[in-house]
């Protein structure tokens, strides 16, 4: 059996996750895995060049819509490093933008997304990122619940302590289209 190679950055922990999916490759799925640890600047011009076997990689949603993660995986966008390319899939997307009703445009989407897991796979997500704050809501106020925000220690207001506003910060709510 060929060995795969499983190409990742050093930064962030990602060595500890690639060595624990490829130790999970070998015992499970009886797959030899070789670890392909690369400076940042070297691993990302390798993911531009499409000069992997296979490789980690990393989405955070910029903004609350399907659509964040479906477009990296559109032909030609600048971050489908994978150069994946099905024209039935770019037309789910185009019919997603055009369509006004939100349940069809749903379904639309969803269709895209199984097409994308199910049908061609193109990639696998194994690991994801996860922030946890713990605080009462009641109590505290300021923190972003947005993923790639850092928090702005100095927005939190401890609620009813007599310092600060006592008023509650919430995100702004943006009116859809």
């Amino acid at each position: 059996m060929p060995t795969i190679e499983l190409e990742f950055n050093k930064d962030s922990g990602h060595d500890l996750i690639a060595q624990a999916i490829a130790r999970d490759w070998q015992e499970t799925l009886g797959v030899p895995v070789r670890l392909a640890q690369k400076e940042l600047s070297v691993f990302r011009d390798d993911l531009k060049r499409h000069q992997f076997m296979t490789s980690r990689a990393g989405w955070y949603g910029d903004y609350p819509d399907p659509l964040t993660f479906l477009e990296i995986s559109r032909t030609g966008d600048g971050n489908n490093d994978r150069a994946y390319s099905n024209p039935r899939f770019d037309q789910l997307l185009d019919d997603a933008y055009d369509e006004h009703d939100p349940s069809r445009r749903s379904e639309i989407l969803r269709e895209a997304e199984r097409m994308l897991m199910e049908d061609d796979l193109p990639m696998v997500p194994i690991f994801r990122y996860v922030n946890v704050l713990m605080f009462d809501a009641s109590r505290l106020s300021g923190p972003n619940p947005h993923p790639r925000s850092s928090q702005n220690v100095f927005l939190f207001d401890v609620l009813g302590d007599g310092v600060g506003s006592d008023r509650v910060l919430t995100m702004p709510i943006t009116p859809r289209d």
